[in-house]
């Protein structure tokens, strides 16, 4: 059971793109993660989670900024979002190996039973993501960016992502 690719750290070279045209924003940063697991069948009806590969994987193809704003603390800012994807996907991988412990009766009741943590875990991205702009305004309000930085610094430090934040004051 393994998690590979969430502890990158952003460069500017990982922005190739030109932002499109009419774009407002100074940056854009394009995360996910790809989850691949399997199954191990025991006796007659029971199932067990196996094979567990969460892989988060930055869209570089996607990802670009202004040249004339690149600076360290956009950058930060950007690091960021890659950041909520990467964390989430690290606790997801750790609630998959807890998983993995059950045994299901069926292989249905298993593929449910990881498709409800990985619907969770991207909806979780969706709304951090968005509080986490709404929040800082895109990294302007140096305050909440601080309270921010700091939920990401305790995650990265081994923290439950959502506990980091809730230690921060922040609800998504």
């Amino acid at each position: 059971m393994a998690v590979s690719g969430h502890n990158q750290t952003l460069r500017w070279s990982d922005f190739p793109g030109t932002p499109p045209a009419g774009e407002t924003l100074d940056a854009y940063t394009s995360s996910t993660y790809n989850l691949n697991w399997g199954f191990a069948p025991g006796r007659t009806d029971e199932y067990r989670l196996a094979n567990i590969s969460v892989a988060v994987v930055l869209r570089r193809a996607q990802m670009w900024s202004r040249r004339s704003a690149q600076s360290a603390r956009l950058l930060k800012h950007e690091q960021g979002h890659y950041d909520i994807v990467a964390m989430t996907a690290r606790d997801l991988s750790t609630d998959l190996t807890a998983l993995a412990s059950q045994v299901f009766t069926s292989e249905s009741d298993l593929r449910d039973a990881v498709n409800d943590l990985d619907r969770a875990a991207r909806s979780q991205i969706v709304n951090a993501d968005s509080a986490y702009d709404t929040q800082t305004d895109h990294g302007n309000i140096a305050t909440a960016q601080a309270s921010w930085d700091a939920a990401f610094r305790a995650a990265r430090g081994g923290t439950r992502f959502l506990a980091a934040l809730t230690a921060q004051g922040i609800s998504i």
